[in-house]
C-alpha cells in the first residue's frame, strides 16, 4: 500500500516495547503484526488522525486536489478502490504463473431477472443486439431466466466479454469443475437453458457473473486466501439474514 503501509508499519515500530527475551526487532514485530484486532485498531487511528487533516482542507464542501500532498493523494485512491471490493468474498476460477488469477466476486448482487438487453450481454458480451441464431439463443434464454435469476457483477476487468456461469451440477454437459475435487462448475450455458425450460433445473441452481477479477494478490496483505467452501460459494447471495462476509469470517476462526 505505499506510503500508508510504510506509516502503518512506523507506527506498529513506534507501540514494540522493549524485549525481555533478547529478541530483535523484528522477531518482535513479526510477533505483534499477528494480532489482527490490535493492527485493525493501529490502522483505524492511523487513518481517522488522515482524514482529520483532509477535513480540514474542505473548502465550500469541495476538496481541491491540487491542495493535497503525495500521501493524501494516495490515500483518495486507496479509498476509491476500497470502495470497489469492500467486504468482498472472491472465488478462484483459475491460477496459473503465465496467466495470473482470475476470480469472481460472489457477494454483489446486479440483477433477479434477465432481459434481451442482459441476456446479450451475457452470451456475447456485446451490446449491440445481433440476428440469426445468436439471437434465438437469446430469447431461449430470456425465457429460462426472465421471470428468475441470480446475477452478480464478479469484478471490474472483462465485463464486455460473456458471462461465467458457476453452479454444482456435475452432469450438466458442457459444464467443467473449477478445481479437482471443489464440485463447483463453470459452463454449460446451453445445457442449463434446456434443463430449466424442461423443467430439469431451477434457475437459481445457476450464478451468472458479468466481469471478473485478474491478478488477485496476497502478498501485500489486500486478499487472504482461504479453502473453498462449496455451500458458501454456491450459496445465492439475495436478501441474506447473514452477509456472506460474516459468515466467511465466523467460518475462519471469527476474525
Amino acid at each position: 500500500c505505499g506510503i500508508w503501509g510504510q506509516r502503518l508499519r512506523e507506527a506498529l515500530e513506534v507501540e514494540l516495547p522493549e524485549d525481555t527475551e533478547n529478541r530483535s526487532k523484528e522477531e518482535l514485530f513479526e510477533s505483534w503484526s499477528q494480532n489482527t484486532a490490535y493492527c485493525y485498531r493501529l490502522a483505524e487511528s492511523l487513518m481517522n488522525k488522515a482524514l482529520s487533516e483532509l477535513s480540514e482542507k474542505v473548502n465550500g464542501g469541495v476538496i481541491d486536489p491540487q491542495d493535497l500532498d503525495e500521501s493524501q493523494l494516495q490515500l483518495f485512491s486507496l479509498y476509491g478502490r476500497e470502495q470497489e471490493t469492500w467486504q468482498s468474498v472472491c472465488l478462484v476460477l483459475s491460477s496459473s504463473e503465465s496467466a495470473g488469477t482470475e476470480a469472481v466476486t460472489l457477494n454483489r448482487p446486479l440483477a433477479r431477472s434477465i432481459d434481451e438487453r442482459l441476456g446479450n450481454l451475457l452470451l456475447t458480451g456485446q451490446q449491440d443486439m445481433p440476428s440469426g441464431a445468436v439471437a434465438q439463443e437469446i430469447e431461449r434464454l430470456v425465457s429460462a431466466f426472465g421471470q428468475e435469476a441470480a446475477v452478480y457483477l464478479g469484478g471490474p476487468d472483462r465485463q464486455l466479454e460473456p458471462g461465467i456461469l458457476i453452479h454444482g451440477l456435475a452432469d450438466l454437459p458442457g459444464a467443467e469443475e473449477i478445481s479437482p475435487g471443489t464440485r463447483i462448475f463453470r459452463g454449460g450455458v446451453e445445457a442449463a437453458i434446456d434443463g430449466i425450460l424442461e423443467g430439469r433445473c431451477s434457475p437459481l441452481d445457476f450464478r451468472w457473473f458479468v466481469g471478473r477479477h485478474r491478478q488477485l494478490n496476497t502478498k501485500r496483505g489486500e486478499w487472504q486466501a482461504v479453502a473453498c467452501a462449496r455451500p458458501v460459494a454456491l450459496k445465492q447471495c439475495l436478501g441474506l439474514p447473514k452477509p456472506l462476509w460474516h459468515e466467511v469470517m465466523e467460518l475462519c476462526g471469527g476474525e
